[in-house]
């Protein structure tokens, strides 16, 4: 379709930076040029887009977690990669205007540009007309959607984005949050995209072809902070590559739901949700709704829609709760579901009422730790000796006496336990002597010179010496016994081998009975 023409702009506003947009010519929308010196956009034009309010804001648009590439550089405006363009993008009271870098030379380049970017905002199907289908939402269901696409969460627009792109990201968004999601995203435009210059400005990146990433590898991906998802996005670019490249992934939006997910779910590293995010947010399956646990308490909470006997999230609750969003919302039941989700997102709360906010989830109480006796013991005494800092000389003498007087108390206390106990006087307990004991050897040890603590020392070195010398004489005598032992014990073995000898002898000899009757062990 024909550019629409241009439309008067509001007065310029201040920007971040204290520098204000510049009105040059006749004021129209093709004559307002944006003055950012340094930025690659001076002299730029900023273009309509052909928005109204009511149709698409940018701040619930590009932040409700669908896509990643966009940054805000300044108080509403906002600046991505699309296609081979660097694009800055704002609101103004009654339209959305863009401006472009590196501007394109002829008429028809930016006509083809225009084109693509309401595509991208989901701008050129008619019967994509927010204000038709939240009229027929607030008559389905007039109690939460109804206020939150009409009033809170007005001109939130699903986009039709780059296939690619789109599921590369969404692989990335497993076990993962928005700001990790973009760095890594970052990290791979910057190691393998193009290089998109902007006039005298930095330089972006766009996102990498099918072909740039299939030739990456997993040490590589896993270098720039991808982890265990280095290998999905590897397999998933040569998957993609072998059944066509962007041209299949773009023929897919001609399909019914059910064969797109299952397209989808052959891909590495694509489950259930990530193919229904990638189907409903580039490939035009309006009737698609990503489940997870927070979209199924949110189903739970607020419709009281309970699936019986379900604990976890398994295929069939993914089902029924996702039949239940068509039920419910209708044809674009996805367009219904990310209304509701994004008024979960913590950045979107303010804007609700009280009564619409979701409760907040209580904070895990963190259990105590266990102290042993000894920990115990340690902190009551460390308790007991804190000296008080920064106290006056008056508090300090009443914190004296009031030490003096607890130390009174507890010997009375004691006494008082002797008497009970029926103690004869004079006689003290054994723990008390022990410790009269250890406190007299502590005086005598204080008062004692130096010079008799020596002499102490050196007699009980003289006292270990005489010991080792006793021990080695035990062990010489225990030595000396033992080889004496030794030796009468094999004389005796010698004795006791030349009998049994001449017994042999004898017997030989035919003297049996006389042996026996004359020989006895002396005589031999």
């Amino acid at each position: 379709p024909p550019a629409p023409p241009s439309t008067r702009l509001p007065p310029p506003t201040t920007c971040r930076g204290g520098k204000r947009m510049k009105r040059r010519g006749g004021g129209g929308g093709d004559n307002r040029r944006l003055d950012s010196s340094g930025s690659g956009f001076e002299g730029a034009l900023w273009k309509p887009l052909g928005a109204p309010p009511h149709e698409l804001r940018l701040e619930v648009t590009l932040e409700n977690g669908q896509v990643f590439s966009w940054e805000q550089v300044r108080q509403g405006v906002w600046e991505g990669v699309l296609q081979d363009r660097v694009i800055l993008i704002r609101e103004t009271s009654e339209d959305v205007v863009y401006c472009v870098a590196p501007p394109f030379g002829s008429s028809s380049g930016a006509m083809v540009f225009h084109t693509y970017l309401r595509q991208y905002f989901n701008l050129h199907n008619v019967n994509l007309s927010l204000e038709k289908i939240t009229r027929e939402w607030n008559q389905r269901e007039p109690r939460r959607l109804g206020p939150i696409c009409t009033n809170h969460l007005k001109g939130l627009r699903l986009l039709r984005q780059d296939p690619f792109e789109c599921t590369i990201a969404f692989i990335c968004s497993s076990n993962n949050n928005i700001k990790r999601i973009k760095l890594m995203l970052s990290n791979l435009r910057r190691t393998y995209g193009k290089p998109v210059q902007r006039s005298g400005g930095t330089i972006l990146h766009q996102f990498p072809t099918v072909e740039s990433l299939s030739n990456a590898t997993e040490e590589r991906l896993r270098k720039l902070g991808f982890g265990y998802r280095a290998k999905y996005i590897v397999q998933t670019a040569r998957l993609i590559k072998d059944k066509g490249g962007h041209a299949w992934l773009e023929g897919l939006r001609e399909n019914e739901p059910d064969y797109v997910r299952e397209a989808l779910l052959e891909l590495p590293g694509v489950g259930p949700k990530v193919a229904d995010c990638v189907s409903l947010f580039c490939l035009d399956q309006h009737t698609c709704v990503p489940v997870d646990t927070h979209v199924w308490q949110l189903v739970e909470r607020e419709f009281k829609h309970v699936i019986a006997g379900a604990k976890t999230l398994t295929k069939r609750v993914y089902g029924e709760i996702s039949k239940f969003f068509l039920e419910k919302f209708g044809p674009y039941c996805g367009w219904a579901h990310s209304f509701l989700f994004a008024a979960e997102l913590p950045n979107f709360r303010s804007r609700l009422p009280e009564e619409l906010q979701p409760p907040q989830s209580p904070r895990p109480k963190k259990m105590p730790k266990k102290t042993t006796k000894n920990q115990k013991e340690t902190a009551k005494k460390s308790h007991i000796n804190k000296k008080p800092k920064n106290l006056n000389s008056a508090k300090k003498a009443h914190i004296r006496e009031a030490g003096k007087a607890k130390s009174k108390k507890t010997k009375e206390k004691r006494k008082n336990e002797v008497k009970a106990a029926g103690r004869p006087k004079g006689k003290a307990s054994v723990t008390t002597r022990n410790r009269q004991q250890k406190s007299v050897l502590k005086r005598k040890h204080s008062l004692e010179p130096k010079s008799s603590v020596i002499v102490k020392k050196t007699r009980k070195l003289e006292k270990v010496k005489i010991r080792q010398r006793r021990n080695l004489r035990e062990s010489e005598t225990s030595v000396a016994k033992s080889s004496i032992d030794s030796e009468n014990h094999r004389n005796s073995q010698d004795m006791s081998r030349n009998l049994r000898r001449i017994k042999r002898a004898l017997f030989k000899a035919g003297m049996k009975h006389e042996s026996e009757a004359h020989m006895s062990h002396k005589q031999c």
